[in-house]
């Protein structure tokens, strides 16, 4: 009687996904792989921070509080540097004027 190979065991076979799926999933991690790098980034930079060190500063001619935020603080977010010069010199909204001395946050 001649030895015979045993009977090979049936593998189950995962059904592959569609390639838009797998597109997608990729899509989704590399996305969310560069909202991870940028916000290392940025907490990196200190760009999120605002200088608790205080200045006063006057409105030059032709600047805007958004000019005056990163003239005063051009490490920072402006939008933050912006919402607390409001803050500091309680400000309704962002109009100045040429001349108007205000406290800013001091950073280089």
């Amino acid at each position: 009687m001649r030895p015979t190979a045993p009977e090979p065991i049936a593998c189950e076979v995962r059904p592959r996904r569609h390639p838009a799926v797998q597109f997608a999933g990729y899509a989704t991690a590399a996305a969310l792989f560069a909202a991870l790098l940028s916000l290392l980034f940025l907490y990196s930079s200190g760009a999120t921070t605002v200088p608790e060190r205080t200045n006063v500063v006057h409105v030059q001619v032709g600047e805007s509080l958004w000019d005056v935020a990163e003239r005063s603080a051009p490490a920072s977010d402006p939008d933050a540097v912006v919402a607390r010069i409001r803050e500091l010199n309680s400000l309704p909204g962002s109009d100045v004027v040429p001349g108007q001395a205000l406290v800013v946050p001091h950073g280089t």
